[in-house]
């Protein structure tokens, strides 16, 4: 439910840093800690859900695309 509710939301949020196979990696990772990491879920303190959600998916795709940015290829 929560995944089918907020899918639009992290996908516009990931999209505007991040397209293809990276941009599912970052949403596919931001369900993923939402559903297994109690301090992710802990961190929503109240307010719009979708916003905040948006916001850390924003943050997760920024944080990914930096760290893209600095790998060496081989």
């Amino acid at each position: 439910m929560l995944y089918r509710e907020y899918f639009t939301t992290v996908d516009v949020a990931v999209a505007r840093v991040l397209a293809g196979a990276d941009k599912e990696t970052v949403i596919h990772d931001v369900f993923c800690q939402l559903m297994t990491r109690v301090e992710i879920r802990s961190a929503f303190r109240g307010g719009s859900f979708g916003a905040w959600l948006g916001t850390l998916a924003r943050n997760r795709a920024v944080d990914f695309h930096r760290r893209r940015k600095l790998e060496q290829p081989m």
